[in-house]
């Protein structure tokens, strides 16, 4: 537990993972001191996702706590579905994708589950060989269907702050690795889609009115998940300015 500038830092109830923590003892609606925000940025990058829930803040109050904590590359208010999908990083087909995203849900129509998985945790639980061997490789990263944007990226990158290797394909956007068809590269992919998916690498919560969640997509998956295939929800949402993600220097 972690207490400073009058909040405190917890790993979330019912948690044992290596991801998510809560923050309590705030209004993050009001202005915190300098260390306050320094806290959250540390714990941030330390727990990979941070929840406060009972937050009800309005839109112009969530842009101005994005504008405190960190470098905002775009925020927007929407209602929008909240549809079950595949598990990803933030727009990885970008050349630098956003750093983190924070978002505050306002209304719901009907239940919907927020997921992450920590791909730290993923990296960390595979084998010294095949971290080696990946620690060579690049992947390809490719939009969508009616979008051409690419990146390549390195497999593993090294997160900017803990200097941890981070696991870095995804389901949804990494089509294959450079140098390699995508037959050649469907094996390993898979595997390794299959591997970081493991729930013990994860955390997922209920997406209630009030509640206000930011993650950093340089260490995680995310995903709506639940019973149902759609949830409209009135949401704020932030990105963050990110970097190029740069190779891990170690497996």
């Amino acid at each position: 537990m972690t207490k400073a500038a009058g909040l405190t830092i917890t790993a979330l109830d019912g948690v044992r993972g290596p991801i998510g923590a809560q923050i309590r003892e705030i209004d993050l609606a009001a202005p915190q001191p300098d260390a306050g925000y320094e806290k959250l940025r540390a714990a941030l990058s330390a727990f990979g996702v941070l929840v406060a829930g009972d937050q009800r803040l309005t839109h112009t109050q969530h842009e101005a706590l994005s504008r405190r904590i960190g470098d905002v590359a775009l925020v927007r208010r929407a209602s929008e579905e909240l549809v079950a999908r595949g598990w990803r990083v933030e727009t990885s087909y970008e050349r630098a994708p956003p750093a983190a995203t924070l978002l505050s849900v306002h209304s719901t129509a009907s239940a919907c589950d927020l997921s992450w998985q920590s791909m730290t945790a993923a990296h960390d639980a595979l084998s010294p060989g095949l971290r080696r061997t990946l620690s060579g490789l690049r992947a390809v990263h490719r939009a969508e269907s009616g979008n051409e944007a690419e990146a390549v990226h390195p497999v593993v990158t090294r997160h900017p702050v803990t200097g941890r290797g981070v696991l870095f394909v995804n389901p949804v956007y990494t089509t294959r690795f450079e140098g390699w068809t995508r037959a050649e590269s469907a094996g390993l992919l898979r595997f390794l889609f299959a591997h970081a998916a493991d729930p013990g690498f994860g955390v997922r919560l209920r997406g209630e009115p009030g509640t206000v969640v930011w993650w950093d997509n340089r260490q995680v998956w995310h995903r709506v998940s639940g019973a149902g295939a759609q949830s409209r929800a009135v949401v704020s949402r932030s990105t963050f300015t990110g970097t190029v993600p740069a190779a891990a220097t170690h497996p």
